[in-house]
């Protein structure tokens, strides 16, 4: 980059964004454009379309995120777990003024497993890890 000379003590300089990202499995991802790092991690999903209990992964892992797809009114409640108890990552409470599709960023990770809990009909996806 030239030094401007219609600027009084401008400094020269070049800067490059490095962003590294460790991932649930141990393995770095490295990158001068951040945006492409989303596109390298792995994600798998779960639909979830009724009132049911669903273990979307066994072990350690990471919550990217939920979209709600057809919203009604509903609670999903989220646990580090293999079952429905233990540590509760967090409760969604849906209503019918949402916006459909919503999606939630969560990015959050967990150590047990991923099991949600959906108490009615709903439409969901679960993004994770």
């Amino acid at each position: 980059m030239a030094k401007r000379t219609d600027i009084p003590n401008e400094q020269s300089y070049s800067s490059t964004v490095r962003k590294v990202l460790v991932v649930s499995n141990g393995s770095e991802v490295t990158t001068t454009n951040p945006l492409s790092i989303e596109s390298q991690i792995s994600s798998t999903y779960e639909h979830i379309s009724t009132a049911t209990t669903t273990v979307c992964k066994v072990g350690a892992g990471t919550l990217h995120g939920i979209a709600i797809n057809n919203p009604s009114a509903s609670t999903l409640t989220m646990y580090d777990n293999t079952t429905t108890g233990g540590t509760v990552i967090g409760s969604l409470v849906v209503t019918t003024k949402v916006t459909s599709p919503f999606f939630m960023a969560y990015n959050l990770s967990f150590s047990n497993g991923l099991t949600i809990l959906t108490d009615t009909i709903s439409d969901y996806t679960i993004i994770y890890e």
